[in-house]
C-alpha cells in the first residue's frame, strides 16, 4: 500500500511538473520572438502604470500577456543574480515599469544613463504596485 502511494505522489509531481514546464515555455515569448514581432501595443510608462492603478482589471484586459512596446525615462538599472533589470518612471515616484531584460539582449544596457528616454518592448505579466514587464529588448 504505501508503495503504491509512493509511486502516486512520483506520478503527480512529474505531471505537475511537466504541466509547468510546458505553460512556461508556450506563455513565455523568446527574445528572437519578441525582437521580430511587432507590438501589440505602445505605450508611455506613465500611461501604463496609471492604467493600471485607476483599474486594474481593465489594465490586464489591455496589456497581460502581450507584447508592449513601452516608452519612458529610466529611473533605475539593476544588475542582480546575472540579469539586468531596467526601471522605467511611472506616474510618480513611487511607481514605475519594471522590465527584465532577456540575458541574449543585454547590449546597450550598461551604457544607458538614468534620466535617459528608452524605448524597451517585451510581455507585460501584470501589475504589484509596479507594472512587470519580462523578455525585454531595448529598442534604441
Amino acid at each position: 500500500m504505501k508503495k503504491r502511494v509512493k509511486i502516486l505522489f512520483i506520478s503527480v509531481l512529474i505531471l505537475l511538473g511537466s504541466i509547468g514546464y510546458l505553460c512556461f515555455h508556450l506563455y513565455t515569448k523568446p527574445a528572437s520572438q519578441i525582437v521580430t514581432s511587432g507590438a501589440d501595443i505602445h505605450v508611455t510608462s506613465e500611461n501604463m502604470v496609471s492604467s493600471f492603478a485607476l483599474d486594474e482589471g481593465e489594465a490586464n484586459s489591455i496589456y497581460l500577456e502581450r507584447t508592449v512596446e513601452v516608452e519612458g525615462v529610466v529611473k533605475e538599472i539593476t544588475f542582480k543574480n546575472e540579469r539586468y533589470t531596467i526601471f522605467l518612471q511611472g506616474q510618480n515616484d513611487f511607481s514605475s515599469v519594471i522590465c527584465d531584460i532577456h540575458p541574449s539582449r543585454v547590449e546597450g544596457i550598461k551604457d544607458l544613463k538614468q534620466g535617459e528616454r528608452v524605448i524597451l518592448k517585451g510581455v507585460c505579466k501584470g501589475y504589484l504596485m509596479d507594472v512587470i514587464m519580462l523578455n525585454c529588448v531595448l529598442l534604441n
